[in-house]
């Protein structure tokens, strides 16, 4: 779980990267300082041992304080493809947003409601559609 939470981290900062190079190759500075405090303040959440990742029900709290630069990381990087989606790209926004969508239930219900793990799938193939886009777009440039 550590590995894929920073795993996913490295994801959004490549995608924030690849927004960037289509859509403001002069680059967004003050933006970007942003998604990688977030990035940072994400992974340095992983890397604590009090997250618990190997108990069974890790504490609810970390968790929670876990996933909010991620959550706000995501919402940058998806703010940023719905802005320039008329450009190229005009459903990653949408991916990222429907990624968190069946995210987000999992972190904060799955230890009562444990079938809300299946939201997992989807999510992941928000991922994929994702990287479909993105290897569609390389395709046809």
């Amino acid at each position: 779980k550590e590995i894929t939470s920073i795993g996913m981290t490295l994801f959004y900062v490549i995608l924030w990267h690849i927004g960037l190079m289509r859509f403001a190759p002069d680059g967004a500075s003050g933006w970007t300082i942003v998604v990688y405090t977030l990035a940072a303040q994400r992974v340095a959440l992983c890397l604590f041992p009090q997250n618990g990742w190997t108990q069974e029900n890790p504490p609810m709290a970390w968790a929670i304080w876990l996933n909010i630069p991620f959550a706000l990381l995501g919402l940058m990087v998806a703010a940023l493809f719905f802005i320039f989606r008329g450009i190229a790209f005009p459903y990653i926004g949408l991916a990222i947003l429907l990624s968190f969508a069946f995210y987000i239930p999992v972190v904060l219900w799955s230890d009562q409601y444990p079938k809300l793990g299946m939201l997992m799938l989807p999510k992941t193939l928000c991922y994929v559609w994702i990287i479909a886009m993105g290897f569609t777009f390389a395709a046809a440039a």
